[in-house]
């Protein structure tokens, strides 16, 4: 098993150590579509994480100037063959953000779709571009997730609408819980340096300061869990690509 935490590439994913900071950045095809082998990778990344006292912080960032576009369609027949042992898969890797012993840092670019807004709502501290395309448009393929995550950072009556509807949700509504919310280019330099402000304390502080709301983050992974278990029960899952 490779050593995330000393600085690695993977298939998916690649990460880099500084002090008590690990910048982890995802990197699949253009948009960074979430598949098996990057949420294999993420948990991988942050199992690690918590069993390292010294990382108190990670960085998230995606490639190619994006964040994620969500759910890989590739995977679609997977799904279809075993959608139990793959969405619980994908969510033990997503929980294992969501109740990180780090502070996690995000910066969103360009857009966040899906599991990939999902994976983003998992952070602690956000820095979101204020043109990204975010939506939750699970409802679509058969899932009913993400409106845990969005609660959050956007209060249950507008988490539960970025639901039903999956229309676009303006970037600038996460900043009331505390998102810096800026322009595209700066979306990785300022998500950076926050992360590296963050850094600058003893790990075992930043790590302290993450137990402050580890009831918060546990009662909002059995929540999660909770909507994949309900996704698993409908079968109603499907993300085969339309026809044309």
């Amino acid at each position: 098993m490779p050593s995330w935490i000393t600085g690695h590439s993977g298939t998916r994913i690649s990460t880099v150590r500084s002090g008590a900071l690990l910048k982890v950045r995802m990197s699949h095809g253009p948009v960074n579509a979430l598949d098996a082998e990057t949420y294999r990778e993420i948990k991988e990344v942050f199992t690690e994480v918590d069993a390292t006292p010294t990382i108190g912080v990670v960085l998230l960032l995606g490639d190619n100037g994006c964040f994620s576009a969500g759910q890989d369609v590739g995977d679609a027949p997977a799904i279809a063959q075993d959608s139990e042992t793959y969405l619980t898969a994908a969510a033990d890797a997503l929980v294992s953000v969501t109740v990180s012993r780090a502070i996690v840092v995000a910066g969103i670019q360009r857009f966040a779709i899906g599991a990939g807004l999902i994976l983003a709502t998992s952070a602690d501290l956000l820095v979101v571009d204020e043109s990204a395309h975010l939506t939750l448009p699970e409802l679509q393929y058969g899932v009913v997730a993400g409106a845990a995550h969005l609660s959050r950072w956007l209060g249950a009556p507008a988490s539960e609408r970025a639901l039903l509807s999956g229309e676009p949700i303006e970037p600038a509504s996460f900043a009331p819980r505390g998102a810096k919310v800026v322009d595209a280019a700066q979306v990785e330099s300022v998500a950076t340096a926050l992360a590296e402000q963050q850094a600058q304390r003893d790990a075992s502080i930043a790590r302290m300061a993450t137990m402050v709301s580890a009831r918060d983050r546990l009662t909002l992974a059995e929540r999660y869990r909770s909507e994949i278990r309900m996704t698993i029960a409908s079968g109603l899952t499907d993300f085969t690509p339309p026809l044309t």
